[in-house]
């Protein structure tokens, strides 16, 4: 089980920063984000344990975006 963390670009992760708790890592979930600069994690469920990051992710207004996590990586592709 994880949690993913979205924060604005170098503010850092906290359990306030979880926009998804407890989830499978196999799950899917959709989530509306403000435009700006992201950094993403993947880390333990309930812990400050980061496995996987992606850093300052660039979301336009109106733009959609997939991420997915593998063993190794967060995969982020911004469809315009």
């Amino acid at each position: 089980m994880v949690d993913i963390h979205a924060a604005p670009t170098g503010t850092g992760f906290s359990a306030g920063t979880a926009v998804l708790k407890n989830v499978n890592f196999k799950d899917s979930a959709v989530l509306n984000v403000d435009e700006g600069n992201y950094d993403f994690a993947v880390a333990a469920a309930g812990t400050n344990n980061v496995l996987l990051t992606a850093t300052d992710v660039a979301l336009a207004g109106g733009n959609v975006a997939t991420a997915f996590a593998t063993e190794d990586s967060i995969a982020i592709n911004v469809d315009k």
